[in-house]
């Protein structure tokens, strides 16, 4: 890649990028975070920083004053926190990161390289590295898809692999499309990264998924990620509190979403996945004997007959699979309660 400091950059507006770090109740990394965006390969003048926390902390606080980074202090959720951040920032595209995550040193120069060369594009997302509390690699995320996508092509992805973009530190979005959306965002719970690409599907807009690993996602005890590969009979009850209070929040913050999207095929996706999660949180719940459990897998049948045209359009294979798929968690779910049962439901369902 031509590195940015060598091209003509006049017609950029200064900054070109706003890099918006968000930390709830959570210290212990965001100096990684931080000082990852300062190891950029680009000069410092390209991207403003802005780190949004809950908490004073001298050492922090004045290291973030020496590096010119701004430093907004509010409680609140994360739709609030991002509606900060997007409001107070000067750059045309916005680039997200938590505070327990961290960029290559490269991923500035390429996102700017990406947009630059592809104007229309609203979303850009690209692989993340898994890594752990020591930053030893877990594994590699990749995603089958790679360049510019349509909103047919998005949706297509979605019914064939049953997957979404996820991270939102893996996301960089052009601000300008993201305004008339800032006041929805602002009271989102949770799902911050699904509500950035569905709201750029809901325009219609063109999206851009990029093979770079530029990003480092790490799983430690507080994550929202729990390792199935720890998963025992006598941390199980823990593990399902978990899941619950996770999927409680993901059916609200799901079904916020889709009261508020305009695009009606993907209004019929979202409640799709919608009426999925409720299901899985039964599942955790043990009540899928009781009447919202039987109440559910009617809805979820139904709904399958009431758009198999919509479905079948975009997978002849979706509906079966995932109806089979349903059918034998509820035989292992039922059968045998043992951590094999919540490892099953985890790994297909990528919970």
């Amino acid at each position: 890649m031509e590195n940015l400091n060598n091209q003509k950059v006049e017609s950029m507006n200064f900054p070109y990028i706003s890099v918006i770090i968000t930390a709830y109740n959570r210290k212990q990394y965001l100096m990684d975070a931080i000082k990852s965006v300062l190891d950029q390969t680009i000069e410092r003048s390209l991207y403003e920083i802005i780190v949004i926390k809950n908490f004073k902390d001298d050492e922090i606080d004045d290291f973030m004053t020496k590096n010119n980074i701004k430093n907004i202090l509010m409680d609140g959720r994360i739709g609030e926190f991002l509606y900060k951040g997007i409001s107070e920032s000067k750059g045309k595209i916005i680039s997200f990161l938590d505070d327990d995550d961290y960029f290559d040193i490269n991923k500035l120069e390429t996102i700017i390289d990406i947009f630059n060369k592809n104007p229309d594009i609203v979303y850009c997302h690209n692989n993340q590295i898994l890594v752990n509390a020591k930053n030893e690699i877990i594994k590699k995320n990749k995603f089958f898809l790679s360049g510019k996508i349509n909103f047919n092509e998005s949706i297509q992805n979605f019914l064939k692999t049953n997957d979404l973009f996820f991270n939102l530190s893996s996301i960089c979005i052009k601000k300008e499309y993201y305004l008339k959306y800032l006041e929805i965002l602002k009271n989102l719970i949770t799902h911050p990264d699904d509500f950035m690409l569905f709201f750029a599907l809901d325009g219609y807009s063109n999206i851009f998924i990029t093979q770079s690993y530029l990003t480092y996602y790490r799983l430690h005890n507080s994550t929202s990620i729990i390792k199935l590969n720890e998963l025992t009979l006598k941390n199980i009850s823990s593990y399902r509190t978990k899941k619950i209070s996770i999927l409680s929040l993901y059916v609200e913050a799901t079904n916020y979403i889709m009261e508020n999207l305009n695009n009606k095929i993907l209004k019929t996706l979202i409640k799709f996945k919608l009426i999925k999660e409720k299901i899985y949180l039964n599942y955790f719940k043990k009540n899928w004997f009781n009447k919202e459990g039987i109440k559910l897998f009617i809805e979820f049948i139904k709904y399958i007959i009431k758009n198999k045209k919509f479905f079948k359009k975009y997978s002849k294979i979706f509906i079966f699979h995932l109806f089979i798929t349903n059918l034998y968690l509820s035989f292992f779910y039922f059968s045998n309660k043992t951590t094999i049962s919540y490892r099953i439901l985890s790994k297909l369902y990528i919970l």
